[in-house]
């Protein structure tokens, strides 16, 4: 019996800690740029985005199978933070980005997709969103009043991935 006390009031004081957390997407499986690396580390950081942040967090292409999701089922969305919420260089606003599109793929390479009509078409390179979308947001100022920490953006919204 006070094994299984001492078993809950340490869960507990597990769960109450504070996280000082970058953001690591759980569920669903988030990449972190990760693709189909055969080692703990991601190849690109810039594979899909400028994820800013470690190289080990999220999950391969294909770790623990594929998951599939149904229209009108209810998504439960699982995060982990790290680095923020309790010191002057964070902020603890997340905002969720999402996109749906058919023509959104993985890909098969670890290489960033190249700006062109012909990366676009090109299979092998993970799509993200199109072409069009990316030029666009290429060419307009980031948001500046947007918390950044001590992280040196660039001045194009592609740093921050504000599409309006």
């Amino acid at each position: 019996m006070s094994l299984n006390i001492f078993l809950l009031c340490y869960t507990i004081s597990i769960l109450i800690q504070p996280i000082f957390t970058d953001i690591y997407l759980h569920n669903p499986r988030g990449s972190n740029n990760r693709h189909n690396e055969n080692t703990p580390e991601r190849a690109n950081a810039q594979l899909s985005f400028d994820s800013q942040n470690n190289n080990r967090g999220g999950y391969n292409v294909g770790d623990d199978g594929a998951i599939y999701y149904y229209a009108n089922s209810i998504l439960p969305i699982q995060w982990t933070n790290q680095h923020s919420c309790n010191d002057v260089n964070a902020d603890c606003t997340l905002i969720l980005q999402y996109t749906c599109n058919d023509s959104l793929r993985d890909g098969a390479s670890t290489t960033t997709i190249p700006v062109t009509v012909a990366g676009e078409q090109n299979s092998t390179y993970r799509l993200t969103e199109d072409l069009t979308s990316y030029l666009n947001c290429r060419v307009r100022s980031r948001n500046k009043n947007l918390f950044t920490a001590e992280q040196n953006l660039g001045s194009s919204s592609t740093s921050t991935r504000q599409f309006k």
